[in-house]
């Protein structure tokens, strides 16, 4: 009885196996007469006497990182105050758009950058003083200053 189950099981197995072949076969040929598959694009872009998409249509004006600066040339904004410390704001006599930001003994100029050759401290909600090497200069904001009041709350 072994026998003939052993038999079954061997002719069964050996059946598969041919079919399984057979199917290979089959598969292999139909590869051969299949052409070639390819996507083709939906729509292709001529730039012919257009603009550049991924061009900025305006030329951003780049404005100079000065690596040294003198504090004779800085002005003193405001100074404002939150519960941590005081910050004082200064830009060049030139009028540039270039701002610095005086808080806690180091002046900052943009991305966070600290002038390392510039120290001082904010007297008062009106007087801050910059040293640079040996100048020591004391900034004041006036009484008729116009524009909005960012002095410390008194």
């Amino acid at each position: 009885m072994l026998k003939k189950e052993l038999k079954k099981d061997i002719i069964l197995k050996g059946i598969i196996i041919v079919i399984v072949l057979l199917n290979s076969i089959f598969v292999l040929a139909d590869d051969k007469d299949i052409e070639e598959f390819a996507i083709k694009p939906l729509y292709v872009f001529s730039n012919k006497g257009k603009r550049d998409p991924f061009k900025p249509r305006y030329k951003k004006e780049v404005i100079p990182v000065i690596d040294t600066i003198d504090i004779s040339t800085l002005v003193l904004q405001g100074i404002t105050e939150t519960r941590q410390s005081k910050a004082a704001l200064f830009k060049t006599a030139s009028g540039s758009d270039v701002s610095y930001i005086f808080i806690n003994g180091k002046m900052y100029r943009e991305n966070e950058e600290v002038i390392s050759d510039i120290k001082g401290e904010i007297k008062n909600d009106k007087e801050v003083v910059l040293k640079q090497g040996d100048k020591e200069i004391l900034f004041k904001l006036s009484d008729d200053v116009t524009g909005p009041d960012i002095r410390p709350g008194q």
